[in-house]
């Protein structure tokens, strides 16, 4: 028999061994007269009754003895049935009436039982054994409360060969639910319950067989959160994953029926807008989503402020099949990244180009130390009132041996999204102390050394100890030594910031918070923070002289300053007017291109012996 033909009714079950192949048909009371035919009457007397609702069930199962003669029956009699039962009618699934046919293949023996109600509502329960050419027939009594409809299971006292048999039947209803289950995890993310890659492929390929060229256009959107993987690796991943439950959310709400959603894995998502209704639907709709996912939200204790990156593809402009198009988004949504995230781009041809550039430089990046690609330059910050070098800045540079100097804004970003800052920050650490040895030996004045430290990094409690195994190799460093971490390095994990901080402190190591003023951190937070700097972020120096918000947050910073008693920095002046001003408001170190850009430790040894004074 073809199981095949009704594979929404075909289960399978272990019994006695063997596997049993349950098949739920529907037949006509001719199947009963095919028995009559096919046996003996003295073989089927027993089922001479009035029959209200006709079930048979069908079991093939093992003998032990004598397994090569019993073959040789089996098939014959299976033959028999399968010709049997591929001359019923087939009919829609009645409750009160139906038959269920199964089937125990095992290719030894036969037996067909048959469970039969009666007009007094009770179960007959007839089994006639097809062994050895001999057939012999039983029959027993169950009372019908013992059988329940749908997918219960049906235990009779079987009285044939060895041993009592469990027949199970299988509900319509128990089999579509498997089917619905194994497609939800074929074609749908299980942490989300969007569709995945593989049901979005199908729907975009689709979508674009029936796409009008013409007239009509689709397009597809690559969604990346910003920064998540942060929340992974120090909040672990059941937060991270509850956090994706809420995005996911978020963008059903921005979105029609008619788009499609899935999740491409991890924080990667993508948006199908199979016939846009005007041109600017992708555009909005991407607008839409990033303006509700950057609303605040809050998982257990935390409460997170979460941003996406968008790249926009268009069908047929930017391609005609879903691995094109996709990869085009793919590009795009990278673009924004790039150019500062929280944004959505459009793709264009020369995306792929920087791409495949961006790909590149992360194949590339982390065999760079080891291959002695990078060097340092040093950023001098001057004393405001002395005019004296007072401290310097170490800046990374990259010399790749295709793309040449590489700045710290194109290959950063990279190693974040790579995790290889770390690798990065072990090789400026050694570096930036072999160089203060070198000036200590040379009799130059040792000046503190500023290096900067990913927040990603700064987060984990092991940091502590790395700096310590570097710095045992060069005694007595630490008190040159400065650690800049950004603001949005306190936002998360700020019981291990805080140790970490403490840690470095007691070690004599001077800890100074980058870009102050971004809005990321607590006062609260800071107040019972033991650092040493604040240093406010070039954006509210750039226009200090011209804009009144600005300058009421750089005297907001300095006075915070004042009250802890720490020093303040400033980046980024270009102008005298701004240096004026900065003095002024009590600023105590400047950093700038008005006195120098970066300088290679030659050139910032001649800078230092200038001693210009301003």
């Amino acid at each position: 028999m073809n199981l095949s033909l009704f594979p929404k009714y075909s289960s399978k079950i272990e019994m006695l061994g063997y596997p049993l192949f349950t098949l739920l048909i529907i037949v006509l009371l001719p199947i009963y007269n095919v028995m009559l035919k096919i046996y003996s009457p003295a073989a089927v007397l027993p089922l001479n009754i009035e029959v209200i609702t006709e079930i048979f069930g069908v079991v093939i199962f093992a003998s032990r003895i004598m397994v090569r003669t019993v073959q040789r029956h089996y098939r014959l009699a299976f033959y028999v049935l399968v010709s049997m039962l591929s001359s019923c009618e087939i009919y829609g699934a009645w409750l009160n009436h139906f038959t269920a046919i199964q089937v125990l293949s095992c290719l030894m023996g036969l037996a067909v039982t048959i469970l039969v109600f009666d007009d007094a509502n009770a179960l007959r329960v007839f089994t006639i054994t097809y062994l050895l050419g001999f057939v012999a027939a039983l029959s027993t009594r169950v009372s019908l409360t013992h059988v329940l409809f749908l997918g219960t299971v049906f235990t009779t006292m079987s009285l044939v060969s060895y041993a009592a048999s469990t027949l199970r039947l299988s509900s319509l209803r128990r089999s579509e639910n498997a089917q619905l289950k194994l497609k939800q995890l074929a074609f749908y993310d299980e942490l989300t319950g969007v569709a995945n890659r593989t049901l979005f492929i199908d729907k975009l390929s689709l979508a674009l067989a029936g796409l009008n060229r013409e007239s009509e256009s689709l397009a597809v959107l690559f969604l990346d959160l910003d920064q998540f993987k942060s929340i992974n690796d120090s909040l672990g991943h059941h937060v991270g994953d509850e956090v994706l439950k809420l995005i996911t959310g978020r963008i059903q709400s921005c979105i029609s029926e008619a788009h499609i959603l899935a999740r491409m894995g991890g924080d990667e998502f993508m948006l199908l807008i199979p016939e846009q209704t005007h041109s600017d639907e992708a555009i909005d709709t991407a607008v839409a989503v990033m303006k509700t996912v950057e609303q605040p939200m809050r998982v257990g204790e935390h409460t997170f402020y979460l941003t996406l990156s968008i790249g926009i593809a268009y069908a047929p402009h930017h391609g005609l099949t879903a691995e094109e198009l996709m990869k085009n988004a793919d590009s795009a949504m990278y673009s924004a990244k790039r150019n500062g995230r929280q944004s959505y781009r459009i793709y264009t041809n020369d995306m792929n180009s920087s791409f495949n550039h961006h790909l590149q430089l992360a194949a590339d990046l982390r065999a760079a130390p080891a291959n002695g690609e990078f060097f340092l330059e040093y950023h001098p910050r001057i004393d405001a009132y002395t005019g004296n070098v007072a401290s310097v800045e170490a800046l990374v540079r990259w010399n790749h041996p295709k793309f040449g100097i590489l700045y710290p804004d194109t290959f950063i970003p990279v190693a974040k999204e790579n995790k290889i800052t770390r690798i990065i920050g072990e090789w400026v650490l050694d570096q930036i102390c072999r160089q203060i040895l070198l000036w200590k030996h040379d009799g130059s004045d040792t000046l503190r050394v500023a290096m900067n430290v990913a927040a990603a990094d700064f987060q984990q409690p092991e940091f502590v100890q790395e700096v310590q195994t570097i710095l045992h190799r060069y005694p007595e460093m630490n008190a040159n030594l400065e650690i800049e971490i950004t603001e949005a390095a306190l936002a998360d994990n700020s019981k291990i910031v805080a140790e970490n901080i403490t840690a470095l402190r007691s070690l004599g190591i001077v800890i100074t918070i980058d870009d102050f003023g971004t809005g990321y951190s607590s006062l609260g937070l800071l107040k019972d923070l033991d650092v040493s700097c604040l240093k406010i972020d070039n954006t509210f120096i750039n226009d200090i002289t011209d804009n009144d918000k600005d300058l009421a947050v750089a005297k907001s910073i300095i006075a915070i300053a004042e009250a802890r008693q720490l020093a303040v920095i400033a980046e980024g002046v270009e102008t005298e007017q701004q240096l004026d001003l900065l003095r002024e408001l009590g600023c105590h170190e400047i950093q700038g291109h008005f006195f120098c850009q970066s300088l290679s430790p030659a050139d910032l040894q001649a800078f230092m012996e200038t001693r210009i004074v301003v």
